[in-house]
């Protein structure tokens, strides 16, 4: 879908944050569903345990608490990496002129965590965390300035590639003495029919 000039900021955050999603969702799917040392480790057997006791289901409980993982990291890391690419551009755009092509690009590490909570009667009696680092370079290609209709300037956007390296810091009840790398990946999004209005 191709945002023209009128639509608002948040609109062009929710489109950028839904195409990082469809491209990160099965990179993390794989990192983390795949990664023995997470699927047979004690911290998510417990974390299994912890859900056989809170939820009745049947089938492959593991799978449930990797999906849960996933769910919620995808909930809010598309929607940062999208503010990120529209603060970095905004600022890389600065002093330029309409008909200039230009390149950016950002470093970034955030640590993202996803928190499992065991409530009885509606009190807490257990809490423990699942933690990942991840170091991101994000390469803004192809940006144009162009002279839009209201006086105001436009980005075309491009194409964004995002090299992601990814760790996992903490299991639930396992602290790794370094971290553990799930591995790297590189993921190219076409936002050519994006722009913003500056």
């Amino acid at each position: 879908m191709a945002l023209k000039n009128n639509k608002s900021e948040i609109i062009l955050v929710e489109e950028i944050s839904r195409k990082v999603k469809n491209e990160m969702n099965p990179v993390f799917r794989d990192l983390i569903s795949n990664h023995s040392e997470i699927v047979n480790s004690e911290g998510l057997l417990e974390l299994v345990d912890w859900y056989k006791k809170t939820r009745k289901s049947k089938g492959n409980r593991i799978s449930y608490v990797v999906n849960a993982v996933i769910n919620t990291l995808m909930k809010n890391l598309p929607q940062h990496f999208a503010n990120t690419v529209i603060s970095n551009i905004q600022i890389s755009s600065q002093g330029k002129q309409n008909g200039v092509k230009f390149t950016a690009s950002h470093t970034d590490e955030i640590k993202p965590y996803v928190e499992f909570v065991v409530k009885v009667n509606g009190q807490q009696v257990k809490a423990d965390r699942m933690t990942f680092t991840i170091s991101s370079t994000l390469e803004f290609e192809e940006l144009e300035i162009r002279a839009s209709d209201n006086n105001k300037n436009e980005i075309c956007l491009g194409n964004l590639a995002i090299d992601l390296e990814i760790f996992l810091t903490r299991l639930p009840f396992i602290s790794f003495p370094k971290p553990l790398k799930l591995g790297e990946r590189e993921i190219d999004i076409d936002l050519s029919k994006l722009s913003l209005t500056v």
